[in-house]
């Protein structure tokens, strides 16, 4: 980091707003890997979904199913799609999909192109249902939610596949070409629940491609299938991904799952990654705004700048390199509406330290936990409360202020994400991930 002001803003730490609004589309696959009684399973699990969904924003959902189906005169499979109403604030009528069974094949890379069709008013035979399109409000963002058990490619019968069925080599652009379209020139977001791959030999791959294809933003930590023209970065963790062994979801996942979409409905995802040459910022305004911590390695350009906004930190990683002539802006308060963030020149005399911007340490141990966690801070300890990853407040307590440690009983919890918050005697609040096996 090289001659850069850096003007910080250090307001109290507030909750996530309720203020943005997305079209989300909730996309089942609907082939023979998945039967009829996992089909219920799933169908029920994604009702909560719906349900929760429609609550925390004034969010619009349609339901899409995919499969594909062999045609003897081809010798192919061909992808299809059946679309169950198009975008519904009702509760009933997003919840009134039922199982509709496409073919034995699961071509999710394919039928994603389907979709694109729908939402542009394109005809094609293989969108088989009577509703053919997707009518989007176009100040609303994207959001779609994949629920499906296909492996990564699945060279032994051909017929399963979340990458290019044609063009599946590890790592390449082409294998999520249409996952790479849909988030760049819509601005869509993914967030995936990937089921129980039936093949144990395609899991792990199958896993870190599911990966790649969620949005960034999310809890999952663990490897990404990197490829270069990732837009959220080639390889970079966290992710909105849920990975499970059942079609029945557990509350906690699907707390975490409604938790993310509500997140991106509001432009307020928990955590963002900036790395280079992905994220640098050559020209104008980079806007970012999370709930917690934005860690930046990316490079600013002359005349560039970075407005960043974090509930909890804005650090400064290894590789950050910002041009004398640019200016990062780094506000600590929680999200705000799009329409009103905004970036601003500091003059030199407002200008402070050219450090990560970071409050008091506090620490987690373990983490992840089961039973008890202990949280240690730098300062004496005013208060402690637990937020779940929707934004409810689960516990809270006031301590004495005498001391930096607090042992925190878990054995209540469901296992899942939550925020751990506290707030020392010198006024300051910090806010770790505490992850409850």
């Amino acid at each position: 980091m090289k001659n850069v002001y850096i003007y910080l803003t250090l307001l109290m730490l507030i909750g996530i707003k309720g203020f943005g609004q997305s079209d989300v589309i909730i996309w089942l696959d609907n082939s023979t890997s998945i039967s009829a009684a996992e089909f219920t399973e799933m169908k029920n699990s994604v009702e909560d979904i719906i349900s929760q969904v429609l609550s925390c924003n004034d969010n619009r959902v349609a339901v899409v199913h995919y499969g594909a189906g062999y045609d003897p005169a081809t010798d192919l499979y061909s992808p299809r799609i059946y679309i169950e109403s198009d975008f519904t604030t009702n509760e009933t009528t997003a919840n009134s999909f039922q199982r509709r069974y496409l073919g034995d094949a699961d071509f999710a890379h394919e039928s994603l192109d389907l979709i694109g069709k729908a939402l542009d008013n394109v005809v094609d035979a293989n969108i088989v249902s009577t509703q053919k399109t997707l009518n989007r409000i176009s100040t609303n963002s994207l959001t779609i939610y994949l629920f499906s058990d296909a492996a990564r490619h699945s060279d032994f019968n051909g017929s399963s596949f979340l990458v290019n069925a044609t063009s599946y080599a590890s790592n390449t652009n082409l294998a999520f070409e249409n996952y790479t379209e849909f988030k760049n020139e819509r601005n869509a977001k993914f967030v995936v629940t990937l089921g129980p791959t039936h093949n144990p030999a395609f899991r792990e791959a199958t896993k870190q491609a599911a990966a790649a294809i969620s949005s960034g933003g999310g809890t999952y930590n663990g490897t990404v299938e990197s490829y270069p023209a990732d837009p959220d970065g080639p390889g970079v963790t966290g992710r909105y991904l849920i990975y499970t062994d059942l079609f029945v979801l557990t509350p906690a996942e699907i707390d975490s799952i409604t938790g993310f979409i509500c997140a991106i409905a509001d432009d307020c995802p928990p955590y963002l990654t900036l790395i280079s040459p992905t994220h640098d910022v050559s020209s104008g305004i980079d806007n970012r705004q999370v709930g917690i911590n934005i860690t930046a390695s990316n490079d600013i350009s002359l005349g560039a700048e970075a407005n960043y906004l974090a509930g909890e930190s804005v650090l400064l990683g290894d590789g950050f390199y910002a041009i004398d002539g640019s200016l990062v802006l780094a506000t600590i308060n929680g999200c705000e509406s799009s329409s009103v963030s905004s970036s601003r020149r500091a003059h030199q005399e407002e200008s402070k330290a050219e450090t990560p911007i970071k409050k008091e340490s506090l620490i987690l141990s373990p983490n992840p936990a089961s039973q008890t966690v202990a949280l240690t801070l730098d300062e004496n300890i005013k208060s402690v409360s637990v937020i779940s990853l929707e934004g409810k407040t689960i516990f809270s307590k006031e301590l004495l202020g005498k001391n930096t440690a607090y042992q925190l009983d878990l054995s209540n919890y469901k296992a899942g994400v939550y925020f751990v918050t506290v707030t020392a005697t010198n006024g300051n609040t910090t806010t770790e991930r505490l992850i409850v096996q």
